[in-house]
Formats: structure tokens, C-alpha cells, sequence
């Protein structure tokens, strides 16, 4: 397996862990207990600032490559970029709300839990997606020159969450999953 391909699985791995603490977050909303407004935030920065911006454009790299050895195969992928771009935006958004609802505004308890629902289920549709049919079929039809290419012109930084280093930014986020895996024992 390329380097490339493990880094954009492990990427998605992350980013489902990630999910599953907003979840957790959602769950105690739902029961009335007070949102951990900065968790919440720091999540939706997160996915602005690396998946959106490193994890997606990397994405779109792959898929042009797989659009020259597999053009089948790429248009059942579909729109990527597309998809990204929604994503992109829906995460725009629902990070507004919340740090509109963190200032004081007075938005509806039901309006942030079902942005923050809505975004769960499309993030992970958009994963799980990735993971069943675009990266099985860019495994497939890239050749290994390809995969060297791709590693050549990435110029990502490290994770800033789940790297060697996290950013100073995200220390507190990184210690909130650490404590999420330790109590339902995920990865």
C-alpha cells in the first residue's frame, strides 16, 4: 500500500474519532446537560483546518490521477471536489452557529443539535463512501510511479491533533479523544 493511501485512511480514522466525541457531546445536549461549547468548536476548526484544507485537496490529487487510469472507475467516484466543497461549507456553517451560541445568540437548543446531527451523518456518509468504493478502486488502477508522484508534490503539514506534535491550539481536544478512547476503548 502506498504511503499516500495510509495517510488518507488513517486521516479518516481520526476524523471518526473526532465524530464520535461530538456525538458524545450531542448525547449530553440532548439530556439538557450544557454543551461543551469549546470540544464542539475546536472539532469543527479542526475539520476546517486540516481535512478541509490538506485531507480533500489530496483527495481531488488522487481522484485526477485515477480519472487518467481508470475513467470508469472515477465516474462512479462522481464529484469529489464537489463533495468536499459541501462538506467545506456545512462545516462552515455549523462552526457559525456554535460560535454565535458560545457568544450568547439565541439560537434553539433543536437547531444546533440537528446542524451538528446533520453534519455527523454527512461526514460519515462521505467517509464511508471514500472507504468502500474510491480508495479500493485508486488502489487498484494507480501504479506505483503514481503513488511516488503523489508523495513527491504533497506538501501537507503534520496532523495538528493527531501528529507527533500537536499544535498548542488543540492540546486540550487531543486530551478529550485520549479520554473518550480510554472510557469506551476505541481507536
Amino acid at each position: 500500500m502506498s504511503a499516500i493511501l495510509g495517510l488518507l485512511q488513517r486521516d479518516h480514522s481520526n476524523i471518526s474519532r473526532l465524530l464520535r466525541v461530538l456525538e458524545g457531546q450531542l448525547a449530553d445536549f440532548e439530556t439538557s446537560d450544557p454543551v461543551d461549547y469549546d470540544t464542539v468548536i475546536d472539532i469543527l476548526d479542526y475539520c476546517r483546518s486540516f481535512p478541509d484544507r490538506y485531507h480533500h485537496p489530496l483527495e481531488d490529487r488522487v481522484l485526477k490521477v485515477l480519472q487518467v487510469r481508470d475513467r470508469d472507475a472515477a465516474e462512479r467516484v462522481g464529484d469529489l471536489a464537489g463533495q468536499h466543497d459541501a462538506l467545506a461549507a456545512e462545516t462552515e456553517r455549523v462552526l457559525r452557529l456554535f460560535l454565535d451560541a458560545r457568544k450568547g445568540a439565541a439560537i434553539p437548543r433543536d437547531d444546533l443539535r440537528r446542524a451538528a446531527r446533520d453534519f455527523v451523518a454527512h461526514y460519515r456518509q462521505h467517509i464511508e463512501a471514500e472507504d468502500a468504493f474510491f480508495f479500493p478502486a485508486a488502489k487498484k488502477a494507480l501504479r506505483e510511479e503514481d503513488w511516488e508522484n503523489l508523495q513527491n508534490a504533497w506538501d501537507g503539514p503534520a496532523d495538528p491533533v493527531f501528529g507527533d506534535r500537536e499544535q498548542e491550539h488543540y492540546r486540550r481536544l487531543r486530551r478529550e479523544i485520549l479520554t473518550e478512547h480510554r472510557s469506551t476503548g476505541t481507536r
